[in-house]
C-alpha cells in the first residue's frame, strides 16, 4: 500500500467532499480523481465514512499544528489569545460558508473524529491563561518587594 496512493486518495476525497458533499461523493468518483482503481481505495480505507474521517484528521491535524505554532510565536499572553481567537473565527467563518446541506451531512459522520482534536484545541487557551496567571503573579511579587 503506497503512501502516494493514500495521499492521492485523500487529496481527491478532500476535493470531492468539499465540492459535492458527503452523500453525493462516491468512492468511484474519488478513485477516478486519484487516478487509481476503486479497489485500491478500499485497500486503504474500509468505507467512505473512514475516508472522511481520514480527511478530517489530516486537515484538522495540519490546522492544529499551524495554530499551535502561531500561538507559540506570539510574544505575550494577550497576543497568544488573540491569535487563538482569530484562528477560531476564521475556521467558523469558513465552516459557515459551506452549503447548509453539506454541513448537515458532515456533522453526524465527522463528530467521532473531532472529539480528540477538541481536547487538544481546548488545551491551548488553558495554557495561555496559565501563562498569563503566572506572569501576573510574578509581576505582583516583584512590585511588592
Amino acid at each position: 500500500m503506497s503512501s502516494e496512493h493514500r495521499t492521492a486518495i485523500l487529496d481527491a476525497a478532500t476535493d470531492s467532499f468539499s465540492r459535492l458533499g458527503f452523500n453525493k461523493t462516491s468512492i468511484e468518483d474519488i478513485a477516478k480523481r486519484a487516478g487509481i482503481g476503486k479497489g485500491t481505495v478500499y485497500l486503504h480505507f474500509e468505507s467512505k465514512e473512514a475516508l472522511l474521517g481520514a480527511v478530517i484528521d489530516r486537515n484538522r491535524g495540519e490546522a492544529l499544528v499551524h495554530l499551535e505554532a502561531a500561538v507559540r510565536r506570539a510574544a505575550t499572553p494577550e497576543a497568544k489569545l488573540r491569535t487563538f481567537i482569530e484562528a477560531q473565527l476564521t475556521r467558523v467563518t469558513w465552516t459557515l460558508s459551506l452549503p447548509e446541506t453539506t454541513m448537515l451531512e458532515f456533522i453526524p459522520v465527522a463528530e467521532p473524529f473531532l472529539r480528540e482534536d477538541r481536547a487538544r484545541e481546548l488545551a491551548l487557551p488553558e495554557s495561555i491563561l496559565g501563562l498569563a496567571h503566572r506572569r501576573s503573579v510574578a509581576l505582583l511579587l516583584r512590585s511588592s518587594r
